[in-house]
């Protein structure tokens, strides 16, 4: 066989699917024999290498027999495999054999492969490949887990930079507040964060320049001076604060704070140094408890009812119901602050009367005549014990000890709220008065022209004190500790602090003393004298001061007063009822307290409104 030469055309066509790439390519070629076109049938060899000459042989040796030549042209579809094309430079070499031929001969040079067969290379590609070279779009899941995908959580490992975040950023941290616009809502917030609307707990310290409002449930808060305030115009007062008024020409208004706005328990002090004075105003619905006002007790007094023979007068506990009685005439009941009065049992020749604390239980002596009780402050009346020359009674603060004496006679108790009745026989003497502790079980006794008697166990047993005087009055205290007693006929008035045990006279003026009251406390006293007035003392008994304002004309027999004083009652033969309240301010913005330079009020609030003075100095008056 002659020598042959081969002229190469390189097509390069791969073999496409619509579904898949496989990695076989097409070769076209020309073979000259003899140096003309060849045509018949041949047996070619095809082999790879990584170099133009030498080398080494890259994948496998392919092989066509028989391939037809046309007219010098042959076509055959090579297949080296995938991996031979990695990017490397490939050369192809070629041995071929005629029909007649035993041995392949080899052309040369090798055929320089162009880039077409490396196509191939796309199915497995790991090197550089333009963006531009791409057509259409990847699948999801041919990209790698290292691309962040919009529908699914992405995490970056480094930072990340956007001109504009939109839509739910949880989960983001260092996240500059600065970067914040709008208002975060509370529901956004961490738990851990103080609250305007709801209370806080704070685990650490806490400072800052100023606190305002409720301190209530601090603890281990150091001492602190009570502010006060020095002000020359009116002012609206906060709670645990103090003013100090200094107008010297007008009274400075200080006006309560809110109810709403004020615990119970705060207090509010209002003093003046200013010539002008004070006025402490009131909000609508609140008031001021006054009763305990040393310039109020027994200024002002208001006569009631009728001119006639009255006898005896009693108080409840808070000055609200008042009852007295008519030698002759009715018993008499008032059920607000003595404002009015209306008759219920009678006529007879009543002598006095006793009131329980709640003023619902009442017990009444007549001269001459029963013991009466009522059940119902006075509606009904039932007859008790037996006839006397009764000249007083009392009561325990429930109404059912009670104790009645008689001139010229005994001292008779009951513990059944005057059902049954026990005389006590231990003297007859001309007993002039009666008094009781709240329980009943201390009491004191007075006769006239003989000593004054105690008993500490409900009148069972009496022991003798002091000296032979003509006693005309008796009064306790609640708990029995502090007595007083007033002597008839040009006496004084005595008291004691020890139940009884001893007893000692006190500075009130020498007078016709008839009669005499006692606070709860025994702190203030009342004492009336005949054709004269009363006296009053609110320092048990050390000083005395007469209230002038009572009729100097009247035979005065009787004097009540509620357990705080701030409700007294004075009756006498003839005269009308006289009474003396000022259990509060007027009720609203109509109702204030006044102070004069030099005055001062301490207010504690009671709840609802109500006010209370706890302490007060100089002189002081309601509104």
């Amino acid at each position: 066989m002659q020598k042959q030469f081969l002229t190469v055309l390189w097509l390069g066509l791969f073999s496409v699917a619509a579904q898949a790439q496989s990695s076989a390519f097409t070769y076209q070629g020309r073979l000259n024999l003899s140096g003309a076109p060849a045509t018949g049938l041949f047996d070619l060899h095809f082999s790879l290498f990584d170099a133009p000459t030498a080398g080494a042989q890259i994948g496998l040796t392919l092989t066509n027999l028989a391939a037809p030549v046309s007219n010098g042209l042959f076509t055959a579809t090579l297949d080296f495999g995938a991996g031979v094309f990695s990017g490397s430079d490939r050369w192809l070499e070629i041995a071929i054999r005629g029909p007649s031929d035993t041995n392949y001969a080899m052309l040369t040079p090798r055929q320089f492969l162009t880039s077409t067969p490396y196509a191939i290379r796309a199915a497995n590609f790991s090197g550089t490949l333009a963006a531009t070279n791409l057509t259409g779009k990847l699948p999801d899941a041919q990209l790698s887990t290292n691309v962040a995908l919009l529908n699914s959580n992405a995490v970056f490992a480094g930072s990340v930079t956007a001109s504009n975040f939109n839509g739910n950023g949880y989960g983001l941290i260092n996240l500059p507040a600065t970067s914040l616009t709008g208002t975060v809502p509370d529901a956004r917030l961490s738990t851990n964060i103080a609250r305007l609307n709801s209370s806080a707990v704070f685990a650490g310290s806490l400072t800052a320049t100023q606190f305002n409002g409720n301190g209530a449930g601090l603890t281990n808060v150091p001492g602190r001076i009570f502010e006060v305030i020095p002000t020359a115009i009116d002012i609206q007062a906060w709670p645990n604060t103090g003013y100090l008024a200094t107008n010297a020409v007008t009274a400075v208004v200080v006006t309560l704070p809110p109810t709403a706005s004020i615990r119970v328990g705060e207090t509010v002090r209002v003093s003046g140094s200013g010539a002008g004075g004070w006025v402490v105003a009131q909000n609508a619905g609140q008031v001021i408890l006054v009763g305990t006002l040393q310039a109020t007790l027994g200024q002002n007094w208001t006569p009631q009812s009728s001119n006639l023979a009255w006898r005896g007068v009693a108080s409840s506990a808070d000055g609200s119901k008042l009852v007295a009685v008519v030698a002759g005439g009715n018993i008499y009941t008032s059920t607000n602050y003595g404002a009015n009065w209306g008759p219920q049992a009678g006529p007879l020749n009543w002598r006095a009367i006793a009131s329980s604390g709640d003023g619902g239980k009442l017990v009444a002596v007549v001269n001459g005549g029963f013991i009466y009780t009522s059940n119902d402050s006075g509606t009904n009346w039932t007859a008790r014990a037996q006839l006397a020359n009764w000249t007083s009674v009392a009561t325990s603060l429930d109404g059912v000890k009670l104790v009645a004496c008689a001139g010229s006679g005994v001292i008779s108790t009951s513990t059944d709220s005057g059902v049954t009745w026990n005389a006590r026989t231990f003297v007859n003497a001309n007993w002039t008065s009666v008094a009781s502790s709240d329980n009943g079980m201390n009491l004191v006794a007075a006769v006239q022209g003989a000593q004054l008697y105690t008993s500490v166990n409900a009148g069972t047993n009496w022991t003798a004190r002091d000296s032979n005087r003509s006693w005309v009055a008796v009064a306790s205290s609640a708990d029995g500790s502090r007595l007083a007693a007033a002597v008839n006929s040009g006496g004084g008035i005595y008291q004691s602090t020890d139940s009884g045990t001893n007893w000692f006279i006190t500075s009130a003026p020498t007078a016709a003393w008839t009669a005499l009251a006692s606070s709860a406390d025994g702190a203030k006293l009342a004492a009336m004298f005949n054709l004269g007035g009363l006296f009053l003392s609110e320092d048990s008994g050390l000083t005395w001061v007469q209230r002038p304002a009572l009729p100097s004309t009247v035979g005065w027999t009787s004097v009540a007063m509620s357990s705080d004083a701030s409700t007294l009652v004075a009756v006498g033969n003839p005269s009308q009822i006289y009474v003396s309240t000022q259990a509060t301010t007027t009720m609203g913005t109509a109702g204030s307290l006044r102070g004069a330079r030099l005055s001062a009020v301490e207010l504690i609030h009671c709840g609802n409104g109500v006010f209370m003075p706890i302490t007060s100095q100089g002189t002081v008056r309601s509104e």
